[in-house]
């Protein structure tokens, strides 16, 4: 080598730890490292944390006859990168001379990484002068640890605040459900970028409010493939009821990327699954996301037969393409498939371990959802949810809700999919006190806004115990518009009961709704025949008395 610019152009090309070592040796007999040892040396550091090898990195740090403060940040920062050396970076952290605001955030960084808030807490209390980045990274932990209060209070003290600063609230709000905090963190900003109107937009989407998203989109000034594929997202939550408007918004996109066809065809689905087909087929680049979105939706569908198939035709596998394949034959209640399936993966995560346990929910297997349970090594909501759901099924309504509030004291939050499990299972076994609790703890205890699925479960609860008139009241009063869903379960409980009058009132609004609805008329006309001075002939297709 003929110049130190020539040694650091070197250093600098290295991508893979061969050659990383190849170039090291160069170096070292170089004449160079005698006038320049420290700065080369510190770039060989640099070039073996990007390759990845702590080990190389540490030996040349500990060989270095002299360093500068460069070298303890190069040291530190490569064993950071690695989340598995974060007790010899903190061991280093400790030792360094002059520790800089850029090693200092980049150890918060790390340490939140790793999952001790507290640690990252402590290392950002100690930054004398923490740049715009060391802010943000601590906004960034709290977020991650859902800790909206201290996010905020951090937030409070930021002394000028970027654009990354404002939207790390209002994501924040987002994660945490507080839709109308993050319009207001939004309509806040000094300025709005392009990554501020899509995080708004995304939590618009997610707050379920589609007026208020085809709004907010319609008012976006520029527009990027994240901002079209946030709407197509938000009509795809409407399933079938809104594929016209879903698919209109596709063929006006500009361009399309995998997240795009994914959302494409889990709506397709929503409707059919040989349009999935059809436009899976049409794609020009199709990559393992896309196989296991087509995958997933078949299985969601319970075909087990054209999950395998696909399965088999796949060019490559992971972890979430055994894990459809299993869930389709746990939906068709074959059991002795679903071990097989899980005996034959490469390898077991939370959600295969999950679906698992869900086939045995499914397949009414109690025992044998136990004992796989009590096995798991980590059981999360999703698994949580599924003992939940095998106790139900096996009509052991008081023990689904013992089993829901064992999790609750078990520290895991739960979903709104467990919610709605254990609302079934105190409809079907006549709770209505603990139903109500566990619904009004919702909002107040989980943070958790219910959904249109929890006041169908809570209509169909009162109902079925004969608290008609509250039933009757929550589908008057509920946050959405009542579909044959509700009116169906009241009208069912009017009948148990034997209340026409309610239940005739009941059927004249579903059937307005819903004119071609046969189960509204069935039901209606099961309860006329129980009492004989009513009569279904005064209504006509329309709902209307003739």
């Amino acid at each position: 080598m003929r110049c130190v610019d020539e040694c650091v152009r070197l250093i600098k090309s290295v991508r893979h730890i061969a050659d990383a070592r190849n170039v090291h040796s160069q170096v070292l007999q170089s004449r160079f490292m005698s006038t320049d040892g420290i700065f080369l040396s510190n770039l060989l550091i640099q070039m073996y944390g990007a390759c990845s090898s702590i080990r190389d990195a540490l030996a040349l740090f500990h060989s270095m006859p002299a360093r500068n403060p460069f070298s303890w940040r190069q040291i530190l920062l490569s064993c950071l990168a690695s989340s598995r050396d974060l007790s010899r970076a903190l061991s280093i952290l400790a030792r360094t001379p002059q520790l800089d605001v850029v090693s200092s955030t980049a150890a918060v960084a790390a340490a939140a990484r790793a999952g001790d808030l507290d640690l990252a807490e402590s290392i950002f209390d100690g930054i004398r002068f923490p740049s715009v980045i060391s802010w943000n990274t601590m906004l960034a932990a709290y977020d991650q640890f859902g800790r909206i209060r201290e996010l905020e209070d951090l937030f409070d003290r930021i002394p000028e605040r970027e654009i990354v600063s404002w939207i790390i609230l209002l994501s924040a709000n987002t994660q945490e459900g507080n839709f109308a905090r993050a319009r207001l963190v939004f309509d806040r900003m000094p300025q709005w970028s392009v990554v501020a109107w899509n995080a708004a937009l995304s939590s618009s989407m997610r707050s379920g409010d589609l007026n208020s998203t085809i709004a907010l989109f319609h008012a976006t000034p520029e527009r990027n493939l994240i901002t079209w594929s946030t709407l197509l997202g938000a009509y795809s939550q409407y399933g079938h009821h809104r594929l016209k408007d879903a698919m209109a918004v596709f063929r006006a996109m500009p361009l399309y990327d995998v997240v795009t066809w994914t959302i494409v065809l889990d709506v397709c689905f929503a409707s059919s699954a040989d349009e999935a087909n059809r436009y899976f087929h049409a794609m020009p680049a199709r990559n393992l996301v896309t196989w296991n979105t087509m995958l997933g939706g078949y299985s969601r569908l319970g075909d087990a037969r054209k999950t395998a198939r696909l399965f088999q035709l796949m060019p490559e596998r992971d972890i979430l393409s055994w894990t459809a394949l299993l869930t389709a034959h746990a939906y068709g209640r074959n059991i002795y498939e679903c071990r097989r399936i899980f005996s034959e993966m490469p390898y077991h995560d939370t959600a295969s371990e999950a679906a698992m346990l869900g086939a045995y929910a499914l397949a009414g297997n109690l025992e044998d959802a136990q004992r796989f349970f009590a096995g798991m090594g980590v059981r999360n909501v999703v698994a949580w949810t599924c003992l939940v759901g095998a106790y139900a099924r096996a009509g052991r309504f008081q023990g689904a809700l013992d089993v829901f509030r064992t999790m609750v004291l078990d520290g895991i939050r739960p979903n709104e999919i467990s919610l709605c499990c254990v609302l079934l299972g105190c409809s079907h076994g006549g709770m209505v006190s603990d139903g109500w609790d566990c619904f009004r703890s919702m909002a107040g205890d989980h943070g958790l806004r219910p959904l249109k699925e929890h006041y169908g479960c809570m209509v169909d609860l009162l109902s079925r115990a004969g608290h008609l008139r509250d039933a009757q009241d929550l589908v008057w009063n509920m946050p959405f518009i009542p579909d044959e869903v509700e009116w169906t379960s009241l009208l069912g409980g009017c009948k148990l009961h034997k209340d026409s009058t309610r239940g005739s009132e009941a059927a004249k609004s579903g059937v307005s709704l819903n004119p071609e609805c046969a189960s509204l008329y069935s039901l209606l006309a099961n309860i006329c025949s129980d009492d004989q001075e009513k009569d279904y002939s005064g209504y006509n297709k329309d709902g209307k008395g003739k």
